[in-house]
C-alpha cells in the first residue's frame, strides 16, 4: 500500500474494539463465548465449525455465510483450522435504496419461515476475498468500510432472491424494523417491562401498544420467553453450574430452578445437559 504511514495515521484509520470489518484466523479447538452488541454477517472462507444462539445449533463451513443477531448469546467451536470475515451491521439496514429489510417482512416462503444461512455465491466470493486483500494491505478507512458494507448489501439484493434473503434475515424481520432491533440488542439490559419502556423512552402503556403491534405478543410474555430461550442456552452450552445460572436469572433457590427447568423444558437442568452431551459431544467445551 502507497503512503501507509499517513493511511495508519489518520484519525479516520479504525482501530476501535469495534472495526466494521474483520478478519479472523482459529486454530482447531479454539472456542468463543459472547454476547453480541451488533448484527454480525459471518464469511466461512476456509474449514468451519459449530455455531450456536437462540435456537441455532448447527456447522457451518467453507463457503456458507451465517447472520448473528445482535442481542443474543453466542457460542462456536473452530472444529477444525478456520478462517472466516466478519462484517458489523451498525446502522440501519437498507438491502438498496427502495428496499428495505422491512419488506422482506411480507414476503411469501413456499417452505417453512425460519432462519437459514445462504451459500457464498462467485460475486461474494470475489467481494470477500476482497475485503481480505484490503486488510492485509491495512487498508482500514471508516469511510472505505462503510462503502464496502453498503456494497454487501447491493450483492444481497441483486444475486440472492427475496425468499432467500427473508429465511437469511428472519431473526430482525418485522414491519417495524427500528423498534423490533432495538428490543432484541436491548432485552437482556432490563430486568422489568417498566425498565424496558424507560429505556426505549416509552410510557409502559405506549411502549406495551407498539410491542404488541410488532412482536404480536405482549412485553411481559416475549421476555419470559426469551428468558427461557437464555436459561437453556446456558444449561447447553456453558459450564456453568445450575446455581450459578439460577443466581444469574433471579432464582431464589436451587429448587426454584429446578421447578423452573420442569414446568418449561420438561426435566431438571442436570437431564437437560446430560442429554445435550449425549447428543452433542461438542457443546459446552
Amino acid at each position: 500500500m502507497l503512503y501507509l504511514q499517513e493511511h495508519v495515521s489518520c484519525r479516520n484509520y479504525e482501530q476501535g474494539d469495534r472495526p466494521s470489518i474483520e478478519y479472523y484466523r482459529a486454530a482447531k479447538g479454539e472456542t468463543w463465548k459472547t454476547r453480541l452488541n451488533d448484527n454480525k454477517i459471518v464469511f466461512m472462507m476456509k474449514g468451519g465449525g459449530r455455531v450456536a444462539f437462540d435456537q441455532y445449533d448447527d456447522r457451518i463451513s467453507k463457503g456458507m455465510m451465517i447472520l448473528l443477531p445482535g442481542g443474543c448469546d453466542c457460542r462456536a467451536l473452530a472444529e477444525e483450522d478456520t478462517e472466516f470475515m466478519v462484517c458489523r451491521l451498525k446502522n440501519n439496514l437498507q438491502l438498496c435504496e427502495h428496499f428495505s429489510l422491512e419488506k422482506l417482512y411480507n414476503v411469501s416462503v413456499e417452505i417453512e419461515d425460519k432462519y437459514r444461512p445462504l451459500a457464498i455465491n462467485t460475486p461474494m466470493e470475489a467481494y470477500v476475498n476482497s475485503l481480505k486483500e484490503y486488510i492485509t494491505d491495512n487498508v482500514r478507512c471508516l469511510y472505505f468500510f462503510d462503502i464496502k458494507i453498503r456494497e454487501l448489501f447491493f450483492l444481497l439484493r441483486n444475486y440472492y432472491t427475496k425468499e432467500e434473503l427473508k429465511c437469511f434475515f428472519y431473526p430482525l424481520l418485522s414491519h417495524d424494523f427500528s423498534f423490533s432491533d432495538f428490543v432484541l440488542k436491548n432485552h437482556h439490559k432490563v430486568k422489568n417491562v417498566k425498565e424496558f419502556a424507560d429505556l426505549a423512552n416509552y410510557s409502559i402503556s405506549g411502549f406495551e401498544k407498539r410491542f404488541k403491534r410488532v412482536f404480536n405478543v405482549s412485553a411481559y410474555k416475549w421476555m419470559k420467553e426469551q428468558k427461557a430461550k437464555t436459561i437453556l442456552h446456558e444449561i447447553h452450552h456453558t459450564r456453568k453450574t445450575f446455581k450459578e445460572i439460577g443466581w444469574d436469572y433471579g432464582f431464589s433457590s436451587p429448587a426454584q430452578f429446578n421447578d423452573f427447568c420442569r414446568s418449561n423444558f420438561g426435566a431438571p437442568p442436570g437431564q437437560i445437559r446430560r442429554e445435550m452431551m449425549t447428543e452433542n459431544p461438542v457443546s459446552g467445551k
